[in-house]
């Protein structure tokens, strides 16, 4: 076992071969299915195996709303995940919640309508829940701009990129 002099000369991160995988979840989610849970496959990302980060690649959405008016919907969605956590203020004390990786702009005007949102820069979270079998991810208007009158009806399509950190 070698021992380094001086630490601050070395990389604290190591490179690994093939440390970024991509992982895809389709679902058709509405105003009132807002969560999918997604299959991990172990034997291809073990994510109880060492530091792993998520951030999301892309967001492809496609508009299946039947009952699509002659108003577009314009508004914003948001990602979130229990694969990390964040904290909210409620009532002056710190909760936990489910991390939002991002939040962006849909604007919609009729059936078959899309959107593909490619997040210039890609924000890495730090996983800390690491489930062995699924995840959820969660896909709904940002809680400031929902209505009541907010309907809508979309196949999605999101690819997440992992990434091993040690």
């Amino acid at each position: 076992m070698e021992v380094l002099r001086d630490p601050n000369k070395y990389s604290q991160v190591k490179v690994l071969s093939n440390p970024l995988k991509t992982i895809t979840c389709k679902h058709q989610f509405t105003h009132e299915d807002t969560r999918k849970d997604c299959k991990i496959f172990p034997e291809l990302l073990d994510l109880s195996c060492g530091v792993w980060q998520v951030a999301v690649q892309s967001v492809l959405i496609v508009n299946k709303t039947k009952r699509f008016t002659n108003t577009p919907l314009n508004t914003i969605f948001d990602i979130k995940t229990n694969l990390t956590s964040s904290y909210k203020q409620v009532e002056g004390s710190a909760v936990a919640v489910d991390e939002t990786l991002c939040t962006f702009p849909v604007l919609l005007k009729k059936q078959f309508d899309f959107v593909f949102f490619d997040p210039p820069i890609k924000i890495f979270f730090t996983v800390n829940n690491r489930p062995t079998d699924t995840f959820r991810i969660y896909f709904f208007v940002n809680e400031l701009l929902k209505t009541p009158s907010t309907i809508y009806e979309f196949d999605v399509q999101l690819r997440l990129l992992f990434q091993r950190m040690l």
